[in-house]
């Protein structure tokens, strides 16, 4: 679903937005249902259930939010730990990369990759685009597959060569999780689901009676805490975008283990 000017809010003014919006909607719609109920026109309805009714409806949709953030957290944790495995494989890679003979280029290409990470792909994966081929990313791999130092590789040689592709296949595969997520976020029709729900409880709402300070506090509540649970579904949604994100920081702290600066 697009709403990327909502990643472009600090996450503090973002949640007061949502609140004050909501919130204000709400109390005109209860508003004018005053004015109509008042005039006559809701005098065939039967409202003794009413609450029943708004009860059976938040119990769905709470059901279905709370889903709905579950899967969220749940992805967003899980794309945290692919983000950590690759810098923590790509920092081995660098290791036994150096532990062989005739690398030193290899090794500025596995930093140069590494910065291309900070510096090229998450720029961009905060704006939820996915980057274009990453050039160091297929100059690594041109290095590791052409290598054929002089004289030939002994036997615990060999094994550690085995171990750096094994390492840059595994770093490539954390690569695609990594993209993946960047882009997929909640469906459209899952969206709408939730949006329905939320202003059919905002109408019901509408129909409790009573003081009508009352109605307004009632109303004022129940839409606070919608708007805090839409809130958080939109900050989960996509974990590389907005304020409540994930960072190129793992990357940065295997840098700094190497050590290596970026060119």
């Amino acid at each position: 679903m697009p709403y990327g000017f909502f990643y472009n809010v600090p996450n503090s003014i973002l949640i007061f937005i949502f609140i004050i919006v909501l919130v204000s909607i709400a109390l005109i719609g209860l508003y004018f249902s005053t004015i109509l109920i008042s005039r006559g026109f809701f005098k065939a309805l039967d409202d003794v259930n009413t609450g029943l009714y708004i009860s059976a409806v938040t119990i769905a949709l709470s059901i279905i939010i709370a889903f709905v953030i579950t899967n969220e957290w749940l992805t967003f944790t899980s794309v945290q730990a692919n983000l950590i495995n690759e810098a923590n494989t790509l920092y081995l890679l660098y290791q036994n990369v150096a532990a062989l003979p005739d690398t030193l280029l290899t090794q500025e290409i596995v930093i140069l990759y590494i910065c291309s990470i900070i510096n090229y792909e998450f720029p961009l994966m905060r704006l939820g685009e996915l980057p274009e081929e990453n050039v160091a990313l297929l100059l690594l791999q041109a290095a590791l597959l052409a290598y054929a130092p002089q004289p030939p590789l002994n036997s615990q040689q060999l094994i550690v060569y085995q171990n750096v592709i094994d390492l840059f296949n595994q770093a490539l595969n954390y690569r695609n999780l990594r993209l993946d997520a960047s882009i997929h976020g909640i469906p459209a029709e899952l969206w709408w689901v939730i949006i329905i729900g939320f202003f059919l409880v905002m109408i019901m709402s509408w129909l409790i009676t009573g003081d009508m300070w009352f109605r307004i506090l009632m109303n004022v509540f129940i839409i606070v805490i919608y708007a805090a649970l839409l809130f958080l579904v939109v900050a989960l949604d996509y974990p590389f975008r907005g304020s409540f994100s994930l960072t190129p920081e793992p990357f940065e702290l295997v840098l700094t283990r190497i050590p290596a600066v970026c060119p």
